[in-house]
């Protein structure tokens, strides 16, 4: 039921002209979450509370809520990683809290 719902969004998405961005939010929801937890908290809802409250601050999240769109937060993080220098990898995902094997692996 899963693949017909992902292949029916994808279908949809090409149609729509944006099947790039639902291929890129697919890959990073087939992985492993992303985010590093935290030692104090030990929660990975950490994480993405840091990710929406930076990507809020940028011109690309000025209309997101703060407690909606993980999709959203999710192709943004992608798309950051993909402008990122591969030498200064090591240095975004600290700044993002993020593991850089999951993002590798999207």
């Amino acid at each position: 039921a899963v693949r017909t719902r992902l292949g029916a969004a994808l279908a949809a998405a090409a149609e729509l002209g944006c099947l790039e961005e639902l291929a890129t939010i697919a890959a990073m929801l087939s992985g492993e979450d992303p985010f590093v937890r935290t030692p104090s908290s030990g929660n990975e809802r950490d994480g993405w509370s840091r990710a929406r409250a930076r990507l809020a601050e940028t011109q690309a999240g000025a209309d997101l809520d703060a407690g909606e769109a993980d999709h959203f937060v999710l192709l943004h993080l992608y798309q950051d990683f993909a402008l990122t220098q591969p030498s200064a990898t090591g240095a975004w995902a600290s700044k993002w809290s993020v593991h850089l094997r999951a993002m590798h692996a999207a």
